[in-house]
């Protein structure tokens, strides 16, 4: 059972990335991440959630990513999060893998 989301976001601890955030958190127990930034570009974010994504798998914990359906589908996330402002979920389910 899953009891902690951790949720990356840009601008906090200075110096401290989203990666430094997910290993930390890997390796204090957490099972489930959410990769969260509205400030980074297309590209950078998602070679961001690929490496995240990684990481996860080998720490067998769940990946998630904030709004972006596109990149959760091309990094093989095991979900995504979905604002009022997003995606309707039910195109989100159209588009993701039925397991995501």
């Amino acid at each position: 059972m899953m009891k902690l989301v951790v949720v990356t976001k840009a601008g906090g601890i200075p110096g401290r990335t989203h990666e430094d955030v997910v290993v930390a958190s890997l390796e204090g127990g957490c099972k489930a991440i959410q990769l969260r930034d509205k400030e980074m570009s297309d590209r950078e974010f998602t070679q961001v959630a690929e490496r995240i994504a990684k990481k996860c798998r080998k720490e067998e914990a769940l990946f998630f990513v904030n709004d972006r359906v596109d990149v959760a589908l091309a990094v093989g996330a095991d979900g995504v999060h979905l604002g009022v402002e997003d995606l309707e979920v039910k195109r989100a389910r159209e588009i993701l893998p039925r397991e995501a």
